[in-house]
């Protein structure tokens, strides 16, 4: 065998085995999909995680189960909503997707985006959606650093236990889709599960409502018109005619804290059933402002806590019209909380094209922690003050008794406040709740955020963060608790030198 035989042998056995690592490394399945036709265009992200598909598109997030002959399926509550097949594959990479969804085809093309902007293209193409980007300032603060600090060796068994989906099951956690952890200035836990990841944005639902609510200070604080004690129908004059029969006395006090008097039970029923209100306002409604204000009024009610998404719609509409911008979404972005530069973040939009100030944002759980950070530094962020510290003490500050109780005993101005047993002492807290188990909670004493998305709409979604808490903060917190306890008495024996 001559010298060149051999180096040719020897290229082609470097190139054999460098394109087969490269095959087992590119997932044949997972990527951007698109769909076009006519006017409508959109896209679908596959993921793999954990041995696992997960499909994310305008719709929400399934699973996926594919067999050996390329074929899978999409289900929803045991139900199959979507069929498909993987097809013309090259170079083990399948470059079409054949689907059927309610009996209609949907042809999806593999897109040539690079990986690191899928998830952009994704959003950005959704439909019925508005984004919630950072118009007008530029000076973002650098994003978090997970810390590497050490935690609670407990906490972290049980972190490494729950990315098992057996050991998850155990723990009743397999509907938990992220977990952050924030003490003492440190993102100290980040984990996602189920197909999340950093990058993308998760529905919040009624952590919206705390949104609206920062939003209202923050139009305060940068001096629109909009007094808390004034009459709501200062604010929307061409609702003047449903405005009659008391309903012209509510104040936007008690639409911020749920006690106009307007008649609404979005508890009783289910969110998707056809008599909500809260379904109704999102997508049946022509005018859900219309649609609040003509609820019957009860003079006797007004002053009592009823949880309604129609007074936020009110709200909403209300700091929109004080501040000349088009909606809630429009002034959002132009707002001095645009400057916690939300990335991916997006907003749906009702039956009659307003933004859902309900349930309708979507965020990811890193910029659900900077919410969360900005209320616990009353307002401040990054040496900036975005918001009065009065008026973040004033919307935290327990006004009226809820149904509930513990953390959710109280409500502000769309938080709720309550108190919690931890690590063996009271500590208040200070929660923005959404439907499914998404929560942000600050613990001001403890200078201690958690916070966590989930897909928990087929239970009692509140006992989710009772487990998350009993398992993994409660032992974080009882080390903040002995880490004040000695920097107490540290500061006592310096002050008696």
């Amino acid at each position: 065998m001559t010298s060149l035989t051999r180096l040719k042998l020897g290229i082609l056995g470097f190139t054999a085995c460098f394109t087969a690592q490269l095959s087992a490394a590119i997932d044949p399945y997972a990527g951007l999909w698109q769909f076009s036709q006519g006017e409508m265009h959109f896209y679908i992200l596959i993921k793999k995680q954990g041995g696992q598909y997960y499909s994310f598109d305008h719709l929400g997030k399934h699973q996926l189960v594919i067999k050996p002959d390329h074929s899978f399926t999409i289900e929803n509550n045991g139900e199959i909503i979507v069929t498909g097949h993987f097809e013309r594959p090259e170079g083990g990479v399948y470059q079409a997707i054949n689907s059927q969804v309610n009996n209609q085809q949907l042809p999806l093309t593999r897109s040539a985006v690079a990986p690191e902007q899928h998830v952009t293209h994704l959003i950005q193409a959704m439909p019925g959606t508005l984004p919630l980007t950072n118009k007008h300032h530029s000076n973002c603060a650098a994003p978090y650093q997970k810390s590497a600090q050490s935690l609670p060796e407990v906490v972290t068994s049980r972190l490494q236990d729950l990315k098992d989906n057996a050991h998850a099951k155990q723990m009743g956690l397999t509907q938990l889709d992220s977990l952050l952890i924030w003490q003492d200035g440190a993102l100290v836990v980040e984990e996602y599960y189920n197909g999340w990841s950093q990058q993308l944005p998760h529905q919040v639902n009624s952590v919206t409502k705390s949104v609206i609510s920062l939003l209202a200070d923050s139009a305060v604080t940068e001096g629109a018109k909009l007094n808390y004690q004034a009459p709501i129908s200062q604010y929307l004059p061409q609702y003047q005619n449903q405005l009659a029969q008391g309903k012209e006395q509510i104040t936007l006090q008690q639409t911020l804290t749920m006690s106009s008097g307007l008649e609404w039970d979005e508890w009783s029923t289910p969110y998707h059933h056809r008599l909500n209100p809260q379904n109704i306002i999102a997508n049946k409604s022509g005018d859900s402002v219309r649609f609040t204000l003509s609820t019957p009024f009860r003079k006797s009610q007004n002053n009592t806590f009823n949880y309604s998404a129609g007074d936020v719609t009110l709200t909403a509409e209300a700091i929109a019209n004080a501040t000349n911008t088009d909606n809630i979404a429009d002034y959002a972005t132009q707002s001095a909380l645009a400057k916690l530069c939300f990335e991916n973040a997006y907003w749906q939009l009702q039956h009659d094209g307003r933004p859902n100030a309900g349930g309708g944002l979507n965020l990811r759980p890193r910029d659900m922690l900077k919410i969360g950070e900005l209320v616990l530094q009353q307002g401040q962020w990054h040496q900036q003050r975005l918001i009065k510290p009065d008026l973040i003490q004033a919307a935290t500050t327990a006004k009226l008794p809820t149904p509930l109780d513990g953390p959710l005993a109280n409500y502000g101005h769309y938080w709720w406040t309550g108190s919690e047993y931890m690590a063996g002492k009271t500590v208040t807290s200070i929660t923005a709740d959404g439907y499914g188990g998404q929560q942000i909670v600050i613990y001001p004493e403890l200078d201690l955020i958690l916070v966590m998305t989930a897909s928990a709409y087929n239970s009692d979604f509140h006992n989710l963060p009772r487990k998350v808490k009993m398992l993994f903060l409660s032992e974080i917190a009882k080390q903040q608790l002995a880490k004040h306890a000695s920097e107490e008495a540290e500061g006592k024996v310096q002050a008696a030198l």
